[in-house]
């Protein structure tokens, strides 16, 4: 695959199947892009001292679909769904709810929207990993407003993305979350 059909193709595609990995490590290693191998080869060092020890904070889907309406929980049910993809239930806080935060702030998934995730991050509490990632992916999608706008939420918004608590949120109106966090 080269790169003209790797940036045809949705962000998500580009990933492992989560559910297929026992751990954080084996997720790393198992990128099917040459490139996103290679590139979180390098950062798997980092990235694995950030937070292989995290316990999984994401509910069965069965619980998350049984959630009320209107909840959180329920949301993320449905953007998985919607979106076909698998909880990431293992590793840094940061990775486990980086789709809870496709969620919260009403990004999708394509190079734009994952682009604005890491930006909204970055607003918040940057890191290397958000810098390299966030500036590739908006390289890729130059969509500079796009980027700013996530970046000035992040920086309004109280969310630390190491601590934030989605453990305690699962049952909460999403709205009330948003409020919470100032991302209306």
């Amino acid at each position: 695959m080269n790169m003209t059909e790797t940036l045809t193709q949705p962000p998500h595609q580009l990933l492992p199947t989560p559910e297929k990995q026992e751990n954080f490590a084996d997720f790393l290693d198992s990128f099917p892009n040459p490139a996103a191998k290679f590139f979180f080869g390098l950062l798997k060092p980092s990235l694995l001292q950030k937070g292989e020890s995290t316990p999984c904070l994401i509910p069965p889907i069965e619980v998350l679909r049984a959630m009320p309406s209107g909840s959180l929980g329920s949301a993320y049910a449905e953007f998985l769904r919607d979106h076909h993809l698998s909880p990431i239930a293992y590793g840094p806080r940061r990775a486990q709810i980086h789709d809870v935060l496709h969620v919260l702030l009403g990004y999708g998934t394509d190079y734009a929207g994952e682009a604005a995730v890491q930006w909204f991050v970055m607003g918040c509490k940057p890191t290397l990993f958000n810098w390299i990632v966030g500036g590739y992916l908006q390289l890729q999608t130059r969509q500079w407003h796009l980027v700013k706008t996530a970046f000035q939420r992040g920086r309004q918004s109280p969310m630390d993305p190491d601590t934030f608590p989605v453990e305690e949120l699962w049952e909460v109106p999403v709205d009330k979350i948003r409020e919470r966090y100032h991302l209306i």
